[in-house]
């Protein structure tokens, strides 16, 4: 089935689970504002748009800058005024010989497959893209994609990024890793996705099932704080594990969220206890519309 085809297949078939979201026209009452926003919440919207889940929503203790979670996923204006920081820090774009392919090291590549996300995350390194609003790649830069990928024998590990790729639907993902593991020199697949944290309901037998024929696949998550770590997430992390797929945990150290001794225990004991291995630690990366998370070093 040639791709165009199987995206058409995907939207007819079989329904995903239902992720339901706050938008821009409900941030007026996220934040106690009286509608409509003052200018210069559109001004910050029209650089840095919002959305988050439901679910997510639904673990804030207190819809003020004081919670944690909170202050992860509202804007703030803040965001603005933060000086000193670039769009790009990591210099991304020097590495792509293809749109959205990052092709940094001679042994791996990563691939942006969407800018869309369940939550955009305040503090979020790619946070330049933001203004593509939700945009996925067209079925000619997929494949092009995956030639570069076959004409280069030294990429042994794929890492499949974002945005975040769970937003794409169950067909085409099987679809994907197919043509993935198709390539014979691709040794290892890496899986990127804060489903199991902001959406995991997302985490369907259905797709991990799908999830386990590609093996060896390593999926990585991102818990930053101990509140997180719900029941709904838990069985989001057992139904990955269960499934023979091992799941880590990229934390991003963050001003006022998780940047305390006892709060960082708790969510590192909370990990190990479901079987999450801690892996990463991130400073905040350098990017624009980010200092007011910046942890001096």
């Amino acid at each position: 089935m040639s791709l165009a085809n199987n995206m058409t297949e995907t939207r007819k078939r079989r329904k995903e689970p239902i992720v339901s979201y706050y938008t821009q026209r409900d941030l007026a009452s996220l934040i106690g504002e009286k509608y409509p926003l003052p200018p210069s919440y559109r001004v910050l919207l029209q650089r840095y748009p919002f959305r988050i889940t439901a679910y997510y929503r639904s673990l804030f203790l207190k819809a003020n800058v004081a919670d944690p979670l909170f202050r992860q996923c509202i804007p703030d204006l803040k965001e603005l005024e933060d000086t000193g920081g670039k769009d790009d820090p990591l210099e991304e774009e020097r590495f792509m010989p293809l749109p959205n392919l990052i092709h940094r090291y001679p042994d791996r590549c990563l691939l942006i497959m969407t800018t869309e996300c369940f939550v955009f995350c305040r503090h979020c390194n790619r946070k330049r893209r933001w203004k593509e609003r939700m945009k996925i790649n067209p079925p000619e830069t997929i494949e092009a994609m995956l030639r570069y990928i076959a004409d280069r024998p030294k990429v042994r590990e794929v890492i499949i990024s974002g945005g975040d790729p769970l937003t794409l639907k169950d067909n085409f993902l099987d679809w994907f890793l197919g043509r993935l593991r198709m390539i014979h020199h691709v040794e290892v697949i890496r899986l990127g996705s804060r489903a199991p944290v902001v959406a995991p309901m997302r985490i369907t037998k259905r797709l991990t099932g799908i999830l386990k024929k590609y093996r060896p696949l390593w999926f990585n998550t991102q818990f930053n704080h101990p509140r997180e770590i719900t029941e709904a997430a838990k069985e989001a992390c057992d139904r990955i594990i269960s499934a023979g797929i091992p799941l880590s945990n990229q934390s991003v150290l963050l001003k006022g969220i998780n940047d305390d001794y006892e709060v960082m225990k708790e969510l590192l004991y909370g990990l190990q206890r479901m079987g999450v291995r801690p892996y990463y630690l991130f400073h905040c990366d350098a990017v624009a519309g980010t200092g007011h998370f910046w942890v001096d070093i």
